[in-house]
């Protein structure tokens, strides 16, 4: 074989060569996205689960309990004399907050719960091991947001409501009502009306 004839088939080797590495270094950069799609998506279904490792069942429905405990705020009571005008020399009893009651919030409870977003809790009320005792401790926050309908200025608490998913029975009954149409029909009935004076008969 000649050196010309070896050059030549050495270039058609290292084109091919070439070729392939590039079919190869494809194939491999798609290999690589799809590992971290399924490392992303295996991650993503560790953090959904986390409480399967934290809590059994009786431990979460004691740390939903805790929530609404927390809220209520902690007080002592100390005794001091009575500042009534009349000559009373007793002693009365005065709250001291140590830290206020604060007002029930779903996202106060996801974070009391460890969750890290709203949409973190939603999630895991649809999927997680817990969902039944979140779902019931969703319908306890509702429920406070319900007392509140029956006190003075409500817009708060039913803004509060219909982002939970609550609508209106008039909104409701709005939607769902069908239009109605009326239909008239001329019927005609006796002696037909004359168009002018000649074609009424005497």
């Amino acid at each position: 074989m000649s050196y010309a004839a070896w050059n030549k088939l050495q270039k058609a080797d290292y084109f091919i060569f070439k070729k392939n590495s590039n079919i190869i270094s494809k194939f491999n950069f798609i290999f690589v996205l799809l590992n971290m799609f399924y490392a992303i998506r295996h991650l993503y279904h560790i953090k959904l689960t986390f409480m399967h490792y934290v809590y059994d069942p009786k431990e979460f429905a004691a740390k939903i309990d805790a929530y609404f405990h927390y809220i209520k705020g902690e007080y002592h009571i100390e005794k001091a004399p009575s500042t009534s005008s009349k000559k009373d020399t007793g002693l009365t009893e005065k709250i001291i907050w140590d830290r206020l009651p604060e007002p029930v919030l779903l996202t106060g409870l996801a974070l009391f719960l460890g969750f890290s977003s709203k949409q973190e809790l939603e999630e895991y009320e649809r999927r997680g091991k817990h969902k039944l005792q979140l779902r019931r401790a969703r319908l306890r926050v509702e429920a406070e947001y319900e007392k509140r309908l029956h006190q003075q200025a409500p817009t708060g608490a039913i803004f509060a409501l219909k982002s939970m998913g609550w609508t209106d029975k008039a909104d409701s009954a709005l939607h769902e009502a069908k239009p109605k149409s009326l239909r008239i029909e001329i019927v005609e009935a006796g002696p037909q009306v004359a168009g002018s004076e000649k074609d009424v008969a005497i």
